[in-house]
């Protein structure tokens, strides 16, 4: 048989056996719901849509055991080459889930920050911490790589504000390890971005606004133009370059327009700049938003985001779930390394106890730790997303959100709650992207 379906225009075709009988997942939920047929894989991240009852009928079919060839008996050609279809290019068959396996830890190397920026959850300049020195972290380092470690992302505070930056850059990448850096791009020089881009595989310059009042508005500081110059000069090395963006609450709606104007302005001449939204605005210095006022934001934040890059919350999500990679937790258990050595299993440290500290642990002991925290706090560990059909998609939200995180250990299953919406929210996100996986 030859299937075709038409995506943007351009036909797609695909040959199976007609004799061919599938050997799909035993666990299916199936519900309708946005007026479609939405089929879920709950145990191994995948799932189908269908627009009509026929489709699903004939899926049914098929799942009870019939062949092609028996479903072209049954029921409409057309109908049965789109579940085919889907079936094949979605992978539905295959029980395998994929795991991000990479070693990546964050390193908060000071606290020291030549701004006081409004929403910093580090209070970076206020709050003090003392400083591992340049041996320490070769040797911390050397062990990382040595354990298995893949890559590093280096923050502050102002990460050029520490003494021995450059050299622990330059270190880092000779490890072989990758290395991003998270900078307010102030202290950038023309000689040092030439001497240390080589060393840097992605900078992530934060950018609050998009002209000087704006910028100074969040940051306290006109620095706008000069962020915007370091930019421009990681944009010409080899160094990929993200520009991160976290406006505040207040003139929520002038930051929308006015970003949305000089992104893609700025886009259109760097088309190799990437520009970043953060979706959330945690608790800082002069921020601490409400649940209700957070999902404002984030609904605001995702309008911007459009605009910038159309259809963007369709085809981010199809990439986090094309390869099958599956979420079973939010990140917390991965390891934060406080300027003093302290580790952390979340990077907003400040919200957290220490866990230990990493001058007494080789990181062969520390990965242990950290598999067993994550192993803990996953959705299998929850008692409302154990049961979950999207429990693997969604991951189950921020862990800072679940009560008595500090006392994970003490507890077998976590009594968290699903925000109102959030599965319906995703459903949609599933449906609506589903046209997206059929894209080379």
């Amino acid at each position: 048989m030859r299937g075709n379906i038409l995506e943007n225009s351009k036909e797609v075709k695909s040959e199976v056996n007609l004799n061919k009988i599938y050997h799909l997942p035993k666990n299916i939920s199936a519900k309708m719901i946005f007026n479609k047929y939405l089929v879920i894989s709950p145990d191994y991240c995948n799932w189908l849509v269908f627009e009509t009852s026929t489709e699903y009928e004939v899926f049914k079919f098929i799942y009870e055991g019939k062949s092609i060839q028996e479903s072209l008996n049954k029921f409409n050609e057309e109908d049965v080459i789109s579940v085919v279809t889907q079936i094949e290019a979605k992978k539905f068959e295959e029980k395998q889930l994929r795991d991000n396996s990479k070693r990546n830890i964050y390193i908060y190397l000071t606290n020291n920050c030549n701004l006081r920026c409004k929403h910093c959850y580090m209070y970076s300049g206020d709050k003090k911490v003392d400083e591992l020195d340049f041996r320490h972290w070769t040797n911390i380092l050397n062990d990382f790589k040595e354990a298995g470690g893949n890559g590093v992302t280096f923050t502050g505070g102002e990460v050029l504000m520490y003494k021995w930056f450059s050299e622990i850059i330059e270190f880092t990448h000779n490890l072989g390890l990758s290395v991003t850096v998270l900078s307010n791009g102030l202290l950038w020089s023309s000689d040092k971005i030439r001497a240390l881009s080589k060393y840097i595989d992605e900078i992530q310059i934060s950018l609050d606004g998009y002209d000087s009042e704006s910028y100074k508005r969040i940051r306290k500081k006109d620095g706008f133009n000069k962020a915007i110059s370091t930019i421009k000069e990681f944009s010409k090395t080899k160094t990929h370059v993200c520009i991160a963006a976290t406006p505040i609450f207040d003139s929520l709606d002038d930051f929308v327009n006015g970003f949305s104007t000089f992104s893609k302005k700025f886009i259109k001449q760097y088309p190799n700049v990437y520009i970043k939204l953060n979706m959330e605005l945690i608790k800082g210095r002069e921020v601490n938003l409400d649940e209700e006022e957070n999902m404002i934001y984030n609904n605001k934040i995702r309008t911007l985001t459009e605009q910038i890059y159309p259809n963007f919350s369709k085809k981010n999500f199809v990439l986090n779930f094309k390869e099958k990679n599956f979420m079973s937790n939010c990140g917390f258990g991965e390891i934060s390394i406080a300027p003093n050595g302290d580790v952390y299993w979340c990077n907003r440290i400040f919200e957290l106890p220490r866990a230990i500290n990493i001058k007494d642990y080789n990181f062969s002991s520390l990965f242990k730790l950290s598999d067993h925290v994550k192993f803990n706090t996953d959705v299998n560990h929850s008692k409302v997303c154990s049961l979950c059909d999207i429990k693997y998609i969604c991951g189950g939200g921020c862990r800072l959100k679940y009560p008595n995180i500090d006392n994970f250990e003490k507890v077998s299953l976590w009594n968290n709650t699903c925000p109102k919406g959030r599965k319906e929210k995703i459903y949609k996100q599933m449906i609506d992207s589903n046209e997206y996986f059929f894209e080379e």
